[in-house]
């Protein structure tokens, strides 16, 4: 029979026990000084004390000792990578490894230990582990405070089934570190046996300038391909290969190479490590490229005024290095000897373009002819080479440009051209009247008060190359009319990732020399050259909102560049915000942004299993729409893959935890948790004493015997 303890319990609290204890005190000291007989005093004492007695609520409990089971929690990694296979030539995943495991045990466990089941996801799924609870957290780190939040669960004993892997960087939460240190990790899918080779480590700025070389360093780590020969590669957002040399693996290895930036903002990179020309991982690194000077190369075919002018203005911008190459004598000149032979210094072709022209983010050619320097196809290609990665063309026209200098005899220069050339001369010295048409460019001048009227008041301009059209995709942004004819007098095109303007009017010096007789020009010219410069870099066409991935040390983040009203990163004060919705499997839910960086702001996402995958973000400024960009995405299938364990983290999380880590192969043939059960007391009933008869009847029996004393003495 179990043993039944009565004990006194005391519900009042601080103010009441201190009141208790200044009415007994006060009480003994009256009747400590009266004068009253002693056995009347004795009476009055009883009933101080029992009154004093009754003002700390006194509770009478009978309570009974059990015996009570420890709790055992099992918390499952549900995330993406444990639906690979546990190791090669299984048909179980690493899930289905747990599961098979808990279907033998669970019985046991659940004899000695009161157990609690649960998995971690960014997303739950009823049919992963019956009677399992879901917890909602994307990063291992997050589960302490999410298990004890939502589920008031505090385990004796907590048990990690994980493989390590998509760890983030985070520090350790010291806050809950009685938690951890009564948590045992189990590594899943630990097999030494197996040949793996994984990029552990990626190490780079956060931030470099365009054209400076960037070093990039990558730690690889694999196991049983000692020797072997690889192949390390990176490649740009669009997939093509930005550099790539060879090594011999071993099981902990760096190897470092440079890229470089060829546009401002957010260049995405793969980084990814191949056998036989087989991927064998791959990681994405994000690096935010900054624009310290736009470089400008400025090739000029024959001297003349607008090169003087415009020569000037580029070397008037602090924004802009220039670097320009001017033939000071005219093909005209008729001389018995080669260019080479006559020329101060060698004409520079290699060096710019072959050598330095990844170096410039836009080449202006003007009036020139490449047949006079025998500048063959290899040139034009890496002229050509240099625009579809990113930069710009600017090829203003004159007597030895477009059809009059050959153009349309290179077919790759021919082709790039946003214009349709003549098969004849196209120069004519004629004077032409410009006229604008909507486009980024205009706009700018229109914003800066240069209208539709300023173009007529503007001096025409004397010179000009006729094309026969525009090609499919060309943007018109100036035309003059000839002969009764509409013709492209500022044109421009898309080529690769970069663009192409062309200028057939080689004149626009006349705008500047007449903004001294019109004030109503003032200021044109040099806010012309600066529209399509801007244009050229990019500065003018930044999209506000920009929406990519990038997976990076384990993380798979989706990132939005935003840019305020003022093209400038946006902060987390400009008012910015942001409505993102994932759309999985049916499903709708919400994705919060968070403010990483001026101009960034960025979600994780858990790719806790295959499938397609799509986010739309909504961003508003100050409450108006600025953008709106839907990414779509999907995980695959990785049920017939094997990806190995991050087993090094799990050790040293364990290690700074004080926690235990344990290989599943090992924990399978049985694991003791060393917990014995606990005693506990419950309460078997509780009586109030304060309402309690028999106080009261002690009360009025002290009362009575204190009236017949009195009586008895001759007091009454």
């Amino acid at each position: 029979m179990e043993e039944i303890r009565r004990v006194i319990s005391f519900g009042s609290g601080d103010f009441f026990i201190f009141v208790s204890f200044i009415v007994f005190v006060l009480g003994c000291g009256a009747l400590k000084f009266s004068k009253i007989p002693v056995k009347i005093r004795l009476f009055r004492f009883f009933t101080l004390l029992i009154f004093s007695f009754l003002l700390l609520s006194p509770v009478l409990l009978k309570k009974r000792e059990i015996s009570k089971k420890p709790v055992l929690g099992l918390i499952l990694d549900a995330r993406y990578s444990m639906h690979s296979k546990e190791k090669p030539g299984t048909r179980f995943t690493k899930i289905g490894v747990f599961k098979k495991w808990l279907d033998s045990n669970r019985e046991k466990l659940e004899k000695k230990y009161d157990l609690k089941i649960f998995y971690f996801s960014a997303f739950g799924d009823e049919h992963i582990i019956e009677g399992a609870k879901h917890i909602a957290a994307d990063d291992i780190y997050d589960v302490p405070e999410k298990l004890i939040v939502n589920y008031g669960i505090n385990a004796d004993k907590f048990v990690f089934f994980t493989d390590g892997n998509n760890a983030t960087t985070k520090n350790f939460p010291h806050v809950l570190s009685q938690f951890w240190k009564k948590t045992v990790f189990v590594g899943m899918g630990d097999y030494p046996e197996v040949r793996w080779i994984r990029i552990e480590k990626i190490a780079y700025p956060s931030f470099a300038f365009m054209h400076m070389p960037v070093k990039i360093s990558v730690h690889i780590t694999s196991r049983g391909h000692d020797g072997e020969r690889a192949t390390l590669g990176i490649f740009d957002e669009s997939g093509g290969k930005v550099s790539e040399h060879a090594l011999e693996l071993s099981e902990n290895l760096i190897s470092s190479f440079t890229v470089r930036g060829r546009a401002p903002g957010e260049n995405i990179f793969d980084v990814c490590v191949s056998i036989n020309g087989k991927c064998k991982d791959r990681k994405r690194i994000a690096i935010d490229i900054k624009r310290e000077k736009t470089r400008v190369m400025y090739l000029c075919g024959r001297p003349d005024f607008e090169y003087s002018f415009l020569r000037d203005y580029l070397k008037s911008r602090e924004s802009i290095e220039l670097i320009s190459f001017n033939i000071l004598r005219d093909a005209a000149d008729v001389i018995n000897a080669r260019d080479a032979e006559i020329a101060l210094i060698p004409f520079p072709v290699n060096e710019i373009f072959l050598k330095d022209i990844s170096l410039f983010d836009i080449f202006i050619l003007h009036n020139f002819d490449f047949r006079r320097f025998n500048i063959g196809q290899t040139y034009i290609k890496s002229l050509e080479t240099f625009v579809k990665e990113g930069a710009s063309l600017l090829i203003i026209g004159g007597n030895a440009a477009f059809s009059s200098g050959g153009y349309g005899k290179s077919a790759i220069l021919a082709n790039m051209l946003p214009v349709v050339l003549s098969a004849k001369p196209d120069y004519r010295d004629v004077k032409v009247k410009a006229k604008p048409f909507p486009h980024p460019v205009t706009g700018f001048l229109k914003k800066a008060g240069y209208d539709e009227k300023t173009f007529e008041k503007l001096p025409r301009l004397e010179g000009v190359n006729v094309f026969v059209g525009a090609k499919k995709g060309t943007r018109i942004f100036l035309s003059f009319k000839l002969d009764g004819q509409e013709h492209i007098l500022a044109a421009e095109k898309k080529y690769g990732k970069g663009r192409i303007i062309v200028l057939p009017g080689p004149s626009t010096w006349r705008w500047k020399i007449k903004e001294g007789i019109l004030p109503q020009i003032s200021g044109f010219y040099d806010k012309f050259w600066q529209a399509v410069l801007d244009y050229l870099t990019g500065e003018m066409t930044l999209e506000r909102v920009k929406l990519f991935y990038r997976s990076d040390k384990g993380k798979h983040e989706v990132c939005l560049k935003v840019l305020d009203k003022f093209l400038n990163p946006a902060t987390d004060k400009s008012g910015i915000k942001i409505n993102a919705f994932t759309f999985h499997d049916g499903r709708k839910e919400k994705i919060n942004f968070t403010f990483a960086k001026p101009g960034l702001f960025v979600t994780e996402i858990s790719p806790w299993r295959a499938g397609k995958r799509s986010l739309t973000a909504s961003v508003y400024e100050s409450g108006r729409l600025i953008g709106r960009k839907k990414l779509k995405f999907k995980f695959a299938d990785i049920s017939g893959k094997y990806i190995p364990g991050n087993f090094a983290f799990i050790a040293n999380l364990a290690e700074r935890s004080g926690a235990k880590y344990v290989p599943f192969s090992k924990f399978q043939r049985g694991y003791e948790f060393q917990m014995k059960e606990k005693v506990a007391e419950i309460i078997v009933s509780k009586k109030d004493l304060l309402s309690s008869a028999a106080f009261f009847i002690i009360i009025i029996m002290l009362m009575a015997g204190e009236w017949i004393v009195a009586r008895l003495c001759g007091y009454l």
